[in-house]
């Protein structure tokens, strides 16, 4: 599992989001804190499209990447699993129509360093 926060970012309405950055293939875990025993009022979305992706403890979008947990009685985990580019984006926490967090997600590609130019630099540090 991979989670890493880099900074919190205004947003229009003067609430925060957290970044998250991951590499190609890695996971990401957003996690959502609520009042005790309210999770039926709680949902993830996708802001780029305005898909609901859960509701409660209920995951609408089908997909074997994306998994959906209660962690708590006060905290529900959304996962999604071996992130590509397309996963970048804003993802918030609603509770009814008020939004609890955002996550903005950044997804990189990792660089390819070939053996050959890393042998080449390695000499060239050495002498």
């Amino acid at each position: 599992m991979f989670i890493l926060y880099f900074g919190k970012t205004l947003s229009r309405n003067d609430n925060y989001h957290q970044v998250l950055k991951a590499d190609v293939g890695q996971d990401i875990t957003m996690s959502c804190i609520f009042d005790e025993n309210k999770i039926e009022q709680v949902s993830f979305m996708r802001q780029v499209t305005g898909d609901i992706l859960s509701l409660g403890s209920e995951l609408f979008v089908h997909q074997s990447y994306i998994e959906l947990k209660r962690f708590s009685s006060n905290r529900l985990d959304l996962k999604l699993k071996s992130v590509n580019q397309n996963d970048s984006g804003l993802y918030s926490c609603m509770f009814n129509d008020e939004k609890l967090i955002s996550y903005l997600i950044e997804i990189f590609e990792k660089k390819k360093v070939s053996l050959r130019r890393l042998h080449v630099l390695t000499a060239i540090s050495i002498n």
